[in-house]
């Protein structure tokens, strides 16, 4: 029953997500992170630290030399 009406509803136009554009993306992005194949759990906490060490070793903006 449900694949029917699914089957019916993408072929009306249903818009569906393609994962390959996705992953297609990401890859124009960081080749090598974009090729990175995680289950969920783990990939968050991948780009955690990504996002944590990136924002640790940049330079500190103007105006903020003595912050902790």
């Amino acid at each position: 029953m449900f694949f029917e009406q699914t089957t019916k509803a993408i072929n009306e136009g249903l818009s569906i997500p393609i994962f390959t554009d996705y992953y297609m993306n990401l890859s124009q992005i960081d080749f090598k992170l974009g090729n990175l194949i995680l289950p969920i759990n783990k990939a968050l906490i991948f780009a955690i630290e990504e996002v944590l060490q990136y924002y640790a070793y940049r330079p500190m903006p103007n105006g903020f030399d003595n912050c902790a």
